[in-house]
């Protein structure tokens, strides 16, 4: 029985020893395919950055614009959108008086004011200074 008890205990032995390393080797080898992908990537990012993509990039994108900006449609339209949004500025509240309005332009600053709200803020003042 003894002579059993041994056999098993040197083959629990073994077969713990072999876990061991082949979980040290599985470690390695996941190490290793790590390593070489990280070495993989770091080599395309070299490339990438030897290529000097990004100015051609930025170049490719100031050609795409010269093309758009001369293109008579694009111009066409970018103008007709500018002229919109001038009106818009420069249009009057839709609920004022033209009449009572007038508009007073300050260093590039565009402010429409209703007259007789100035006139009800005059008399305001008018009152509290009595």
């Amino acid at each position: 029985m003894s002579t059993d008890a041994q056999l098993i205990c040197h083959m629990v032995q073994f077969h713990h020893s072999w876990k061991i390393t082949i979980k040290d080797r599985q470690r390695k080898l996941v190490e290793m395919a790590k390593n070489a992908d990280e070495n993989l990537e770091k080599d395309e990012f070299a490339k990438i950055r030897d290529s000097k993509l990004a100015p051609t990039l930025e170049a490719l994108d100031d050609i795409e614009r010269i093309r758009r900006t001369t293109d008579r449609s694009y111009m066409l339209r970018k103008k007709a959108r500018q002229r919109q949004q001038v009106c818009a500025t420069l249009s009057f509240p839709s609920d004022a008086d033209i009449k009572q309005c007038h508009r007073t332009f300050l260093d590039k600053m565009n402010v429409t004011v209703k007259s007789r709200d100035l006139k009800k803020k005059k008399e305001k003042e008018r009152e509290l200074l009595i």
